[in-house]
């Protein structure tokens, strides 16, 4: 997810004697050495309601209050020197957008959540946009609002006959025939359909249509809109059953979720199903609700004839009773397959002929790299070389999988890929290319499901030296990866939605074959450059050896080192290849709220919570705001860690972990025990309250302060200097230095 981009250079500086203890410049100083915004007044522009303007400006006149809201942000400047403390403590501002006052509803824009600019206001020309240095463009998550969505059936979806904009809050209406756009100023025609309020059942005043009174709305489409008539939605799953695969058991978590999700795979009594299972050959299936399941095994690879196609897709609705009892038995048949390869390239092959009719989404999962067969790969990765400065092998070896992803994508079939690899598997290969179809990519290292399945079920834990504090992190993926099967059955997107491909720019020039040196410089450079246009946009007065920010953009080098020291671009630290090119992967869809997060993380200190369920405060990312006695939560969007001081009270772990002391807590806790006491429910509270609105909970985990697993929480401390990479004021100077006069 693309977080926008921001300012990086300046050389102009305050003297201290013009700040304050928090690092904000004084007033005056602002007003001596800081030009005021242009702000066009209401009496210096007339709005025509039809939606033009008598000088045909492109503003909008904003009320009084917004006006000096607006200025007061503006003016503010921060020295990030003397501010660089408390950096991550001030929480991200987000823009506010002054409408005009002739639109009667003040929450016509949509969140920005769903929709963001770059920049809040569009430069009026390509110099300005050159000179700002910063990036214009849009960050979207489509799907974002369902709750609220306003779903709209109607025969005509009116557009702009010139621009092909939709009708918008933003548009006006000269006549009660006619609209005018608000993007071309195209007068169109209004239907008469567009006058009828479904909301009151009754026809009037278009204004009040939902289009006009929400900022996002969605449409049953027309047959117009269709590439084809709706087909009934198909889903394949493609299941490795090699060696490394059985030793997972994710078979047996897999068939689980389905049995229990499989009422509400989207479809309706349309939906049909088929199961293929892979290692060095094709085991298809063929199933009906009055046989037993009867298995083809396709063994050439290589020429592959698929033997028949009645029964190897079947209807989910008529046949239930036969799926459900083939997935009961299903992880006994290769649980002890001794077959170690996997030939994902002929599985791909037979999926598009068996979904080429009609569409539909293929599911992969994938625990081995696939040595046979068409699409077969071999091993590039050296694991003497994953400290390396420079990493190679992050661009696709074949071109085989981008190819095969095309024509699913013609062919309107979508694919997702589940990776429960131990090895290297190339992912780089597998999906980095493969953007061009719907392609969801799920990467759970290292998981080792089997040996945790039994006593799971039972609900014992396992046994773990208290003393050591040692667990196996197994048990966190096991949660994950069954919570994540359970949204993944039941989600509703439609097949042949388009992906959408949120980067970074670094992303891109890193898994284009550049260096990853070359794209960590890049983020660095676009840095400077950024505070290097603002500082010497600022009066050539001398300003002395401060670092003077925009108050908006504040947290750009924070950010900026956040993403140096990430998974994704980090070096000098043993990463192997394939999380680094899911770390990658994973920047192109995460929703911008856990993009960020996955960046710098949030802090706070559990052990400050009261019995009226206050807010916490957001500390610092440094290990100077650790104490023993304490106990913090971090929120890295994907983990809830929770670390644990030695010295934490023994009220404390009494009211939260149900323990007596410290040295009794288990590190292999899946969920915080619900007690009867006002902290226990005040943490439980705090934690809900982070991730409710998050299609995917993410799993909580106990880290004592004397584990080996430290180190997963350590690392995620940025402010902090390790022997790769600059602490956060050293990163500062750095950037400072770097700044051009």
């Amino acid at each position: 997810m693309n977080y926008q981009s921001n300012h990086v250079d300046g050389q102009h500086t305050a003297s201290t004697a013009h700040q304050n203890q928090y690092g904000m410049v004084n007033n005056n100083f602002v007003k001596n050495h800081v030009s005021p915004p242009l702000c066009m007044t209401n009496s210096d522009f007339t709005y025509d309601h039809n939606g033009g303007s008598a000088n045909n400006a492109r503003q909008y006149p904003l009320q009084q209050q917004q006006l000096q809201q607006h200025q007061q942000s503006s003016l503010r400047v921060i020295d990030l020197f003397q501010s660089h403390r408390s950096a991550h403590q001030q929480p991200y501002e987000q823009p506010c957008v002054a409408l005009p006052p002739i639109f009667e509803y003040g929450d016509l824009n949509c969140s920005p959540s769903i929709f963001r600019c770059t920049l809040t206001a569009i430069p009026q020309n390509q110099e300005l946009l050159k000179k700002c240095r910063l990036p214009f463009g849009l960050v979207l998550h489509p799907f974002k609002d369902m709750k609220l969505l306003n779903v709209l059936q109607s025969s005509i979806i009116v557009r702009c006959r010139s621009c092909r904009t939709y009708i918008n809050p933003f548009v006006s209406f000269p006549d009660q025939r006619s609209w005018k756009c608000n993007i071309c100023h195209r007068r169109n025609d209004l239907p008469d359909e567009f006058h009828y309020d479904p909301a009151s059942k009754s026809y009037g005043d278009a204004r009040r249509r939902p289009e006009i009174k929400n900022a996002t709305v969605e449409f049953i489409a027309p047959s117009e809109y269709m590439v084809r008539s709706p087909q009934p939605p198909v889903y394949l799953y493609v299941l490795d059953i090699s060696k490394s695969a059985a030793a997972t058991g994710y078979l047996d978590s897999f068939c689980n979720r389905l049995i229990s999700n499989i009422d509400f795979i989207p479809g309706d009594k349309r939906a049909f199903i088929g199961f293929l299972c892979v290692d060095s050959n094709l085991h298809f299936f063929t199933l009906s609700e009055n046989r037993q399941p009867k298995e083809l095994i396709v063994t050439d690879v290589d020429e592959l004839c698929i033997p028949l196609f009645d029964g190897l897709l079947i209807n989910l609705h008529d046949n239930k009773k036969s799926i459900i009892n083939f997935l009961q038995n299903l992880p006994q048949l290769y649980r002890s397959n001794k077959d170690q390869n996997f030939a994902l390239g002929a599985a791909l092959h037979a999926a598009k002929s068996l979904l080429s009719d009609n569409g539909g989404r293929v599911t992969v999962m994938i625990s081995v790299l696939p040595t046979i067969g068409p699409g077969c790969l071999s091993g590039r990765e050296n694991p003497n070389m994953r400290s390396a400065e420079e990493v190679q092998h992050l661009e696709a070896a074949t071109d085989f999988y981008r190819t095969l992803a095309l024509e699913f994508s013609s062919q309107q079939i979508a694919v997702d890929l589940f990776a429960l690899n131990t090895q290297y598997i190339d992912l780089a290969t597998i999906f980095v290319n493969c953007f061009c179809s719907w392609f969801q990519e799920s990467f759970k290292v290292d998981l080792k499901l089997s040996r945790f399945q039994e006593k799971k079920q039972s609900r014992l834990l396992p046994k773990v030296d208290l003393k050591s504090g040692f667990s196996n992190p197994a048990i966190y993926e096991l949660k994950r990866f069954e919570e994540e099967l359970s949204r993944y059955f039941a989600r509703k997107i439609g097949f042949e939605a388009v992906l959408r491909v949120r980067c970074t720019r670094a992303v891109d020039r890193t898994i284009s074959g550049s260096n990853l040196s070359d794209a960590r410089e890049a983020m660095v450079n676009a840095c400077v450059d950024i505070y290097g246009s603002y500082m010497h946009s600022l009066s050539s007065t001398t300003l002395g050896g401060s670092f003077l920010s925009p108050g908006g953009l504040r947290t750009l080098p924070l950010y900026v080192l956040g993403l140096l020291k990430h998974t994704a671009f980090t070096y000098g630290t043993s990463i192997k290849l394939d999380s680094r090119v899911f770390a990658l992967c994973n920047f192109r869809t995460l929703p911008l709220n856990l993009f960020m997060l996955q960046i710098c993380p949030s802090l706070h200190p559990l052990h400050l919570v009261d019995n009226a369920g206050s807010d916490l405060p957001l500390l610092s990312l440094s290990y100077e705001r650790i104490d023993r006695h304490g106990v913090y939560l971090m929120d890295t969007g994907d983990y809830l860690f929770i670390f644990v001081g030695q010295a934490v009270s023994e009220q404390f772990c009494q009211n939260v972990f149900n323990v007596q002391c410290f040295g009794a807590l288990r590190e292999d806790i899946e969920n915080l025990p619900e007690l009867d006491n006002p902290i226990s429910t005040a943490v439980r509270k705090f934690i809900t309250n982070r991730i409710k609105d998050r299609p995917v909970s993410p799993p909580v985990r106990i880290i004592r302060e004397d584990s080996p697993d430290r180190d997963l929480f350590i690392k995620r401390l940025i402010e902090d200097r390790t022997d790769s990479a600059f602490s956060y004021i050293e990163f500062l100077r750095h950037i400072h230095n770097e700044i051009k006069p």
